[in-house]
C-alpha cells in the first residue's frame, strides 16, 4: 500500500510523504540456496517470503520481516514430497516437516485422512500438505484384508464415483483386479478428472496396463516381479524402460519400502532403535513389534525372495 500526502502551493504540487509498506512475513538471511534447475549452490542469500510466497531471493538489502531467521551455515531447499506414505495415526503428521517433507501422497485413505487434509489446509493441524487416495481397490478375493474388492466391473465403477464424491484426490488400484475391472476403473476415474495410482498387476501385461492409462506405478519392484522373465532377466530393464518411455506413466521406485521389509525380517531390533521410531506414538509401533510383526513370521520364506 502506498501512502502519499500532497500539498498544493505556489509552485504546484509538492510530494511530502514517502512510500511505506508492511513487513514481509518471513525473512531468512545469509542462507545457502540450492538451485535445483541449475544444479548450483548459491551462498549468502536472503530469501523473503510474504503471504506464503517467495517474493525475493538475492543478496541485496530488504526490509525486516515479521519473523527473521539467521540461515548462516545452513541450506535451503524446496520442500520434499513423499510420493508413497501410509499414515495410521495423526501424530505421524508432525514428523514429515521435521524431515523437510512438505507434501505427501497417502496411498490408502480413509475418512480421517480427509479430515486431516482439511485441518492442515486450514492451519488447524501441523503437517505436510496431503493428497490422498481412497481405500484400496482390488479384485476378488483381495490380496489381503481389509480392502475393498470387487467381483464385477460395475461395482468397481460405482466405488470410483463414491470416492470422487467423498473428495479423495486419486484412486489406488491393487494387484488382483481383472483387466476389465482395471480398464473400467481408469476410465471412470479419468472422466472425473482424477488420476489412478497403484500396483502393477500379474493379470495385465505392462503394455496393456499402460494402454489402459494408469497414471503411476507405485512400486518399482512390481516391474521386476511381474514384468521380468526372472530376477536375472538380462533384457528386463530395457524392455520395461522401452514400454514406459514416452507413455506418461510415472514410476515411484519406493526403494525404502524394500529396505524396511528386509530390516523387519532380519534386524528388527535395530529398526525399532532408530531415533525416528522413538518419536512415534506407541500405537503406531504395535504392528512392528516382534510378537505382532507378520514379516518376522514369514521371514524365512520371503526375505531371500525380496533380496533376490
Amino acid at each position: 500500500m502506498k501512502a502519499w500526502r500532497w500539498h498544493r502551493g505556489v509552485a504546484g504540487l509538492l510530494l511530502l510523504g514517502a512510500c511505506t509498506s508492511p513487513s514481509p512475513d518471513l525473512v531468512i538471511r545469509d542462507v545457502n540456496v540450492i538451485d535445483l534447475p541449475a544444479g548450483q549452490l548459491v551462498g549468502a542469500q536472503t530469501v523473503v517470503i510474504d503471504e506464503g510466497r517467495i517474493v525475493k531471493i538475492g543478496s541485496g538489502r530488504v526490509a525486516r520481516g515479521s519473523v527473521e531467521i539467521d540461515g548462516s551455515g545452513k541450506y535451503l531447499i524446496p520442500g520434499l514430497i513423499d510420493a508413497h506414505v501410509h499414515v495410521d495415526h495423526a501424530d505421524e503428521l508432525n514428523l514429515y516437516p521435521a524431515f523437510g517433507v512438505t507434501g505427501a501422497m497417502v496411498l490408502r485413505g480413509l475418512p480421517q485422512h480427509l479430515t486431516w487434509r482439511s485441518e492442515i489446509a486450514d492451519g488447524a493441524r501441523f503437517g505436510p500438505r496431503l493428497f490422498t487416495a481412497g481405500d484400496y481397490m482390488d479384485g476378488y478375493p483381495p490380496y489381503m484384508q481389509p480392502m475393498m474388492s470387487f467381483e464385477d466391473v460395475e461395482s468397481a465403477r460405482q466405488s470410483v464415483r463414491q470416492q470422487q464424491t467423498a473428495g479423495y484426490d486419486f484412486v489406488k488400484v491393487y494387484s488382483r483386479l481383472s483387466a476389465e475391472q482395471h480398464a473400467a476403473i481408469v476410465k471412470e476415474t479419468h472422466s472425473g478428472g482424477r488420476c489412478v495410482v497403484g500396483h502393477g498387476n500379474p493379470n495385465i501385461p505392462l503394455p496393456d496396463l499402460i494402454a489402459h492409462g494408469q497414471d503411476n506405478i507405485a512400486h518399482g519392484q512390481d516391474l521386476i516381479r511381474w514384468y521380468f522373465d526372472s530376477a536375472n532377466d538380462p533384457n528386463g530393464i530395457d524392455r520395461v524402460v522401452d514400454a514406459l518411455r514416452g507413455s506418461g506413466v510415472t514410476v515411484t521406485a519406493n526403494l525404502s519400502w524394500t529396505d524396511g521389509l528386509l530390516a523387519q525380517g532380519s534386524d528388527l531390533e535395530a529398526l525399532l532403535a532408530r531415533p525416528v521410531a522413538r518419536a512415534l506414538h506407541p500405537a503406531i509401533l504395535q504392528p512392528f513389534r516382534p510378537e505382532n510383526n507378520r514379516y518376522i513370521r514369514n521371514a524365512e520364506e520371503w526375505v531371500p525372495e525380496v533380496r533376490e
